[in-house]
């Protein structure tokens, strides 16, 4: 197969940037080299539409082209031997760059960056081999966000993967599952808004992803390791239901290390089963977990309890179990967050698989 599509040329099960329709080959732009705003501005323009091939290595070089575009006073901009050999070289790997097809199904790594100028992300298949590159230029507000504030504006440009499953790489990535939406980090200056919306984003999307640390990057101005400080174990909770071995129903709660199951009533359906599986979790998140740091986030597999839960459907059955329920959540000061999981698979989803697994034993109740 080779096929050039919008200015991506596809060859086998890899990518590589080509012309785009009368835009001109990326060679043609080493010379003559742009002197003045315009110029600058165009280069721009051409690199962004290729910018899932420029890896972080050449965001240094990228940024002062950038800065060429913001210096007012500045009519012309002379070309040092440097500044020539740096472009040809990022023109050069944006031309030769091949990306491999992506794949949700295999295991990804995904790492997360800052410089002084840029967040970007990148991910790489379990052969080492670069599927996806992105970065996006701080502006002038976002360079106040902090490490954490970096990173999570990092972790939107691969949103999309999110849905597959590996390993989140950062500085401090332990520490990003931490975070509360409620409590502004210390370095944080933005507007509370914006950092709850970022830290409920991020605990929604990666939830399941595993987290490995990295050093900061070398050309970040704040590349001191992002610290925080009094937290505790992620509140990571999960409710199943089953109809199989006699049926039951039960939850996990990760940072009290604590399973229960119940035998289920009798003529219980697999829904009913569930839904007692989430009655009892909301339960013991109200007794336990209830202004906790972070906010306690309970993941169910049950579209029928998640469609209620979230106000897609209303309940026609169950009723007397929905009124416990709706009852309890009244009484929460901070809601728990509720994510609906696709699957019991280990990788993907580890608080389900281990009521999966602790179904299987008997029950003393």
């Amino acid at each position: 197969m080779d096929i050039t599509f919008l200015g991506t040329r596809f060859t086998g099960a890899t990518r590589s940037g080509v012309t785009h329709d009368e835009t001109p080959e990326l060679g043609t732009l080493e010379e003559p080299l742009p002197m003045h705003k315009k110029q600058f501005q165009r280069l721009l323009g051409h690199l962004n539409w290729y910018q899932h091939y420029i890896t972080p290595h050449y965001l240094p070089i990228l940024a002062r082209l950038q800065r060429q575009t913001r210096d007012k006073l500045r009519k012309a901009t002379p070309w040092t031997d440097k500044d020539r050999k740096d472009l040809h070289n990022l023109l050069h790997a944006v031309k030769n760059m091949p990306l491999q097809a992506l794949n949700l199904t295999e295991t990804l790594v995904i790492t997360l960056g800052y410089t002084a100028n840029h967040v970007w992300a990148t991910a790489h298949n379990p052969q080492n081999e670069l599927v996806y590159a992105s970065h996006k230029a701080l502006q002038a507000a976002q360079h106040r966000y902090g490490a954490f504030g970096k990173l999570l504006l990092a972790e939107r440009l691969v949103t999309l993967l999110s849905q597959g499953h590996g390993t989140l790489r950062a500085p401090a990535a332990t520490l990003l599952p931490l975070l509360d939406a409620t409590k502004v980090d210390s370095q944080f200056q933005g507007e509370p808004a914006t950092w709850n919306e970022m830290v409920l984003h991020y605990h929604y999307r990666w939830c399941c992803w595993k987290c490995e640390d990295l050093p900061p990057s070398p050309d970040a101005k704040d590349n001191s390791t992002p610290t925080l400080y009094g937290t505790i174990a992620p509140a990571w909770m999960a409710s199943d239901g089953t109809i199989r071995h006699g049926g039951g129903y039960g939850f996990y709660c990760k940072p009290c290390h604590d399973v229960e199951l119940y035998r289920a009533p009798e003529g219980a359906t697999a829904q009913r089963n569930e839904l007692l599986g989430f009655e009892v979790v909301i339960r013991h998140s109200l007794q336990h977990h209830d202004r906790t740091l972070p906010t306690p986030i309970i993941a169910i597999d049950s579209q029928y309890v998640y469609k209620i839960v979230t106000g897609a459907v209303t309940a026609v059955e169950n009723l007397e179990d929905w009124e416990r329920i709706w009852d309890l959540l009244s009484q929460f000061i901070v809601l728990p967050l509720v994510k609906h999981t696709k699957s019991h698979k280990l990788e993907t989803d580890p608080v389900h698989e281990i009521n999966r697994q602790a179904s299987r034993r008997p029950s003393s109740e």
